[in-house]
């Protein structure tokens, strides 16, 4: 969330389907107490949370990065 990425692009890099993302995302702003996504963003910027670096990408199902 952090990232900017959108539920499909969340679902593709970590797994899950964008409307399982949704629904976390959903819990995420709720629990923040958060409107909209910048609001999210905001709270958890100022609550001390950093994007994630990009890193390799690892395909799901194995230990090795891609090439």
């Amino acid at each position: 969330m952090l990232a900017g990425k959108t539920n499909k692009s969340m679902g593709r890099d970590i797994g899950p389907s964008p409307r399982t993302v949704e629904t976390h995302r959903a819990h995420v702003m709720q629990r923040l107490g958060a409107q909209n996504s910048s609001q999210a963003v905001l709270v958890a910027t100022s609550a001390g949370f950093r994007s994630p670096s990009p890193g390799p990408k690892v395909p799901q199902g194995s230990g090795t990065p891609e090439a």
